[in-house]
């Protein structure tokens, strides 16, 4: 069960295409919504595609691995 926060720009767009039952938080600083991933390059790949509008939360390991993916793309050590 991944938990991702968006920005309010983001929200508008995200609360449009979940279900509400996975909302967990909604208001002036955005929202957060919990799903299951069963596809972790899809996850990652939808995650990204809302740029730095979005963010990983938990699980640590969920976070952690797209943390070392992204400093594996960007050559840090």
């Amino acid at each position: 069960m991944a938990r991702v926060w968006f920005d309010p720009v983001a929200a508008m767009g995200v609360r449009d295409d979940i279900d509400p039952a996975a909302v967990v938080s909604d208001d002036d600083e955005g929202v957060v919504i919990e799903l299951m991933v069963h596809n972790r390059d899809g996850f990652r790949s939808w995650v990204l595609s809302f740029l730095d509008r979005a963010e990983v939360l938990g699980p640590p390991e969920l976070r952690s691995e797209m943390v070392a993916w992204l400093e594996r793309l960007g050559g840090a050590s």
